[in-house]
């Protein structure tokens, strides 16, 4: 064999084994995103009907699941997988009962009164809102997103909630409430924060450590716990009510909050917040949702949808189908999808293989 041929064979195993190695570890870079959004609008009339938007090539073209759902509100959505959602809310009125609605099980009705938020951890779902009276908080809890057990039915109406895992779940809400499980919901702890406050979003980011948003007044207020227990106010927003916010699925130190007039409050460290720049209608945002320091989505009234790239926020809304842009929308969700080891180096093994064969054949000296 010439010597050629000799350090051709020794080097392509590497180059193999090199290629393998560079795509398990950028993986994400391959990752899939499926986007969902809800929303609703209310007629001139007093009917209401809301929407579930999905997005698969980054919030270029959305396409209704479905379809509109006629008479209900929708106020928050969860993505359990690329290809189901699960969102809640409730029927329209002065004394609105709760619903669920998932891409496998339709619309359902459950025992309380409008529901503000859900979160899925490890099959279980969480979801926060009001009594059917409307004059306390509730919890719910479900294993399969069809039968709920009541939770909480009692203080402060609640206004988001964040799972975790199945065991850990805190949810927020009306007078500086934190209502907070460790197991599962069989116990749950009431922690007040400022009884002037009114929290709107909470995500918990490990065992001990969470970050609360909403409103003291008009001043929006980010809040922070280190030991699950007590709550720091770490940051106010002047003239600037705080809707929701969301933690970077790959980074617990970098997240984002959204609130009144477009405003996207973004930290780098966990506890230093600086105001992002984003303009976008001037409108309210009520929903956000952060992949990572570089990807992330936010949503709110007349259609609004942001979409961040890299390090920049970028007005989206236009993208939404026109039927749907006057919407109220109130909840987004991303569901990430990571090819798997294994595929990624068994894709490149056959390339290799293949690239092996060609130059052998061209290598291979020629009887005819």
């Amino acid at each position: 064999m010439p010597l050629s041929h000799v350090k051709q064979a020794i080097l392509f195993p590497r180059l193999i084994c090199l290629a393998s190695i560079f795509l398990l570890f950028n993986s994400t870079a391959q990752a899939l995103e499926t986007v969902f959004i809800t929303g609703y609008i209310t007629t001139s009339g007093s009917d209401t009907n809301s929407v579930v938007l999905k997005s698969i090539d980054n919030g270029v073209n959305w396409a209704l699941q479905g379809s509109v759902l006629n008479l209900k509100e929708t106020t928050s959505v969860t993505a359990v997988s690329s290809a189901n959602y699960f969102a809640v809310g409730g029927s329209a009125g002065l004394s609105p009962a709760g619903y669920t609605f998932s891409t496998t099980g339709g619309t359902r009705i459950v025992s309380s009164g409008l529901l503000k938020s859900v979160d899925t951890a490890s099959g279980t779902y969480y979801t926060a809102g009001a009594t059917a009276d409307g004059s306390s908080g509730t919890i719910l809890k479900s294993t399969d997103g069809t039968n709920w057990t009541t939770q909480v039915s009692s203080g402060a109406k609640l206004n988001g909630i964040s799972a975790l895992d199945a065991s850990v779940v805190y949810a927020v809400g009306d007078s500086g409430t934190v209502q907070k499980t460790t197991n599962g919901g069989t116990n749950w702890s009431s922690q007040t924060t400022d009884s002037n406050y009114v929290l709107y979003g909470v995500n918990a980011v490990n065992a001990t450590t969470a970050y609360a948003v909403g409103k003291n007044g008009t001043e929006g207020v980010i809040l922070k716990t280190t030991d699950g227990t007590n709550w720091i106010t770490t940051q106010t927003v002047a003239d600037t009510p705080l809707n929701a916010i969301s933690v970077a699925e790959t980074d617990p130190n970098v997240a984002f909050a959204v609130g009144d007039g477009s405003v996207i409050m973004q930290t780098t460290d966990g506890t230093t917040w600086i105001d992002a720049g984003f303009s976008g209608n001037g409108g309210g945002l009520n929903s956000v949702y952060a992949v990572s320091s570089t990807k992330a989505y936010a949503v709110g009234v007349i259609g609004s949808v942001a979409r961040l790239n890299g390090g920049s926020w970028v007005d989206i809304s236009s993208s939404i189908p026109t039927a749907y842009q006057s919407y109220n929308f109130t909840g987004v969700s991303v569901f990430v999808t990571v090819p798997e080891p294994s595929t990624i180096i068994l894709s490149v093994l056959a390339v290799s293989v293949l690239a092996i064969i060609q130059r052998a054949r061209r290598n291979a000296p020629n009887h005819a």
